[in-house]
């Protein structure tokens, strides 16, 4: 770790797109993220995984999203480990 206040990391991501359906695409895609943290023993990372299904004709999206945050040590008040879900729609018009 360096001086305080000095932080730094690396993000990779990927998916693919693709029309398996009728409704529309559907998009996979997977993340990793890792963080170096100038706090000793702080090193957050997180990891997900989300699906979109494109629904043409509703001019919609419909998708779901998990995200797994966690850190070696106290990242957050008394918390090492997060799970996030997300799940939603947008129409566009």
């Amino acid at each position: 770790a360096g001086a305080a206040g000095d932080h730094s990391g690396w993000a990779i991501g990927g998916g693919v797109s693709q029309k398996w359906s009728s409704l529309g695409k559907t998009t996979l895609e997977v993340q990793y993220a890792q963080y170096d943290s100038a706090v000793a023993g702080r090193n957050p990372y997180s990891y997900g995984a989300g699906i979109s299904q494109n629904i043409d004709a509703a001019a919609m999206d419909i998708y779901a999203n998990y995200m797994h945050f966690e850190c070696d040590y106290n990242c957050a008040v008394g918390k090492d480990d997060s799970d996030v879900v997300t799940v939603g729609a947008r129409i566009r018009f």
